[in-house]
């Protein structure tokens, strides 16, 4: 995980739709099939002309599907060494060892969203362009989640949040709070508006939690360069325990 953020974070700014974005899409699509996993890429088309990509790759057979997120776009003048490479490279780990050991009861599906951040001179309001269209496709299509969650700036801190969106479904929430319990670790139940890409699920009605150790007094700066690997391994077994509880 060090070495997959260090990548990241050299690549430099990984502002929406620019090259720099696109470079880390092709790192992480280059892992991914590295250790033997099935890529698909779907262009996210941006207000701005340019476009974004959402990398996904999906592990298992079962019934139960559950859908992990981590956004890999950064906002400028951030390198986004928290936000959100912290998040990436806990998933691309977990990605890595679903492919040496796929789940025998579940779908899961591992998703690195394009364009979470908002874009640079639009409303506050102009953001989550991979993960809206992504739910948007997965309703049509009649195959969303049973369970979804979003891992974005989770590398400083100790206080972790299981945050829902607003007064939606909490049972995802609900167990992540559980799977970290059953390895020490508090995890305190929150509610939040549409600040991280479980948003567009739970809109959706799929239960979606927002897993995020909010204090980083480096988030959304320059100097968003550096996570805790202790705390990134906490992370890597909170998300592992979760999935078993979810694949009971």
């Amino acid at each position: 995980m060090e070495d997959d953020l260090a990548r990241l974070v050299a690549f430099g700014v990984r502002e929406a739709g620019s090259a720099e974005e696109a470079m880390a899409a092709a790192f992480l699509s280059g892992s991914l099939e590295d250790f033997g996993a099935t890529v698909e890429l779907r262009e996210v088309p941006l207000p701005t002309g340019n476009t974004s990509l959402n990398v996904i790759a999906r592990f298992g057979t079962g019934e139960r599907h559950v859908l992990l997120g981590a956004h890999y776009d950064s906002k400028p003048p951030s390198p986004g060494a928290d936000d959100n490479g912290s998040g990436t490279v806990v998933l691309l780990e977990l990605a890595r060892r679903l492919a040496e050991s796929p789940p025998p009861d579940q779908r899961v599906t591992v998703v690195f969203f394009g364009a979470e951040e908002v874009l640079i001179g639009y409303d506050r309001t102009v953001h989550h362009f991979g993960s809206r269209l992504l739910a948007g496709q997965m309703e049509e299509g009649g195959d969303l989640p049973d369970l979804m969650v979003s891992a974005d700036m989770i590398g400083v801190g100790s206080r972790i949040l299981a945050a829902t969106y607003l007064d939606s479904d909490a049972s995802a929430a609900e167990l992540i709070a559980e799977a970290a319990a059953a390895l020490g670790i508090s995890v305190v139940r929150d509610q939040r508006g549409d600040i991280s890409d479980h948003e567009a699920f739970a809109r959706a009605g799929v239960p979606s939690v927002f897993l995020w150790r909010p204090d980083n007094p480096d988030y959304h700066a320059a100097s968003d360069l550096a996570v805790r690997t202790e705390v990134l391994l906490e992370d890597l077994a909170i998300l592992g325990a979760f999935l078993d509880l979810a694949g009971r």
